[in-house]
């Protein structure tokens, strides 16, 4: 090789590791910074996001045992909210029950309707 004629193989070899070792920290200089961050975005997540929905289902399990009915036992505020809720279900029933009634009686005299003037058109053009 040019110009390591006088330094042997001893040397290429030690340029060759020098070389590989700077490629190396020069890596991890550029690495440890960017993994830092990620891992503090990791312990953030982790704690906010997975932690309150792990707490918020203990939580829940604790006071409710799962089950709504056994949580209204323990809540009375809970227990109205769900009576006022079915109260007003059933009010909305009822009146979307009337509109269809009233809409199928509606339906019904405009197809007499449309019956008793094919007649008429029928008996017209005899």
């Amino acid at each position: 090789m040019a110009g390591l004629e006088g330094q042997g193989q001893g040397h290429l070899k030690f340029k060759l590791n020098t070389w590989i070792w700077e490629m190396f920290v020069s890596v991890l200089i550029l690495f440890i910074p960017f993994h830092r961050t990620h891992m503090q975005d990791l312990k953030d997540v982790t704690n906010n996001v997975h932690y309150e929905n792990y707490r918020s289902k203990k939580l829940a399990a604790v006071t409710c045992n799962g089950s709504e009915r056994f949580c209204a036992v323990f809540n009375p505020k809970l227990e109205r909210r769900h009576e006022q809720m079915k109260r007003n279900l059933e009010a909305q029933y009822k009146e979307l029950e009337e509109k269809r009634r009233v809409f199928e009686d509606e339906k019904a005299n405009w197809e007499a309707q449309q019956r008793i003037l094919e007649q008429q058109k029928l008996d017209a053009s005899k």
